[in-house]
C-alpha cells in the first residue's frame, strides 16, 4: 500500500505554492559563453516544452504597488526579447519594456544561486543580441505572445 500511494504522489505531485507547470514555444540557446547558438522552435520539436515547476506569479502580484512586473524565466517573445514592440503604442511599449527590465533583473538576482542565469541576463541587455533573436523569431513567424525560455549549452 505504501508503495502504491508514493507511486501515486509522484505521478500527481502536487506543487508547492508559488510554482505552477508551464510550457514555452521558443527558447533562446545560448552557449555557456552566452553567445547566441540558435532560437529553438520547441513545438516542431516536442510540442511545447512543458516545465513541471515553474515560478508563477498571480496577476495580482504582477501589479501591486504600481511596479510592472514580468514573469520569472518564462515570459511571451515580447517580454523576453523585445519582440514585436514597435508596433504597439507609446504606452504599451512603455510596459513591454518595464517588464523586459523586472525580467532582465529577475535573472541577475537569481545569478547569486545559479550563475548561468547571469550570462542570460547579459545577453538580453545587448541590443545586437535582441536584434538577432527577433530576426530568427520573424523567420520562423513566431508570436509576440508566444512563450520563450533559455536553454544553456545542452540542457533546460
Amino acid at each position: 500500500m505504501l508503495n502504491e500511494l508514493a507511486a501515486y504522489a509522484h505521478e500527481h505531485r502536487s506543487l508547492e505554492p508559488g510554482f505552477t507547470s508551464k510550457t514555452a514555444r521558443w527558447a533562446i540557446w545560448l552557449s555557456r559563453e552566452g553567445r547566441l547558438i540558435d532560437v529553438l522552435d520547441l513545438h516542431m520539436q516536442e510540442g511545447d516544452r512543458r516545465f513541471a515547476q515553474s515560478p508563477d506569479l498571480q496577476q495580482g502580484e504582477l501589479i501591486a504597488g504600481g511596479v510592472t512586473r514580468s514573469h520569472f524565466l518564462i515570459d511571451t517573445a515580447q517580454v523576453v526579447a523585445l519582440y514585436g514592440v514597435e508596433k504597439l503604442a507609446d504606452a504599451e511599449r512603455r510596459k513591454a519594456l518595464a517588464k523586459h527590465d523586472f525580467f532582465i533583473e529577475l535573472l541577475r538576482n537569481a545569478a547569486v544561486e545559479c550563475p548561468v542565469l547571469g550570462g542570460c541576463a547579459a545577453f538580453l541587455r545587448s541590443e545586437e543580441n535582441l536584434r538577432a533573436v527577433q530576426e530568427r523569431l520573424v523567420a520562423a513567424k513566431a508570436k509576440p505572445t508566444d512563450k520563450l525560455t533559455f536553454r544553456v549549452d545542452t540542457g533546460f
